[in-house]
C-alpha cells in the first residue's frame, strides 16, 4: 500500500493500521538499492479507447525515471518487448474465468526525452 503524502507530493509507503501492514518500499528488477519515495512527473489517466493509463515517474532516492503503464493484458502485451513465458495463456486463463485482469509494465528512462 502506497499513498500520495501531504508534504512532498510524492508517493510513498503507507503507515501500518489496525487492518492493513504498512507499505513496503521495493526495488526495481536491475537495481540494488530500493525506493521508498516516487515522484509522479507527468500522468496520462485512463481511457477505455486505449484500455491503458501512463505515468513517468522519477524515483527519489536514485534519481532514476521509469515509464509505467497499467492496463489490458491484449493492449500492454502489444508494448512489451518480449512478452513473459505464459502471459497470454494466463490472462485468457483468469478471464474465462470471470477475474478482472489488470497488467503492469514498466520501462526504464535514459533521459527526459524518452
Amino acid at each position: 500500500r502506497w499513498e500520495v503524502s501531504t508534504e512532498s507530493g510524492n508517493v510513498v509507503p503507507s503507515a501500518a493500521s489496525e487492518k492493513k501492514q504498512a507499505g513496503l518500499p521495493f526495488s526495481m528488477p536491475g537495481t540494488s538499492s530500493t525506493s521508498a519515495e516516487i515522484e509522479i512527473l507527468s500522468r496520462h489517466h485512463f481511457s477505455s479507447k486505449l484500455q491503458r493509463m501512463s505515468c513517468v515517474v522519477r524515483d527519489v532516492a536514485n534519481k532514476r525515471c521509469y515509464s509505467v503503464v497499467k492496463g489490458s493484458p491484449e493492449m500492454v502485451g502489444n508494448y512489451l518487448s518480449q512478452k513473459p513465458k505464459g502471459y497470454d495463456e494466463a490472462a485468457n486463463f483468469l478471464s474465462r474465468r470471470g477475474y478482472r485482469v489488470i497488467s503492469l509494465a514498466y520501462k526504464p528512462l535514459s533521459s527526459s526525452s524518452d
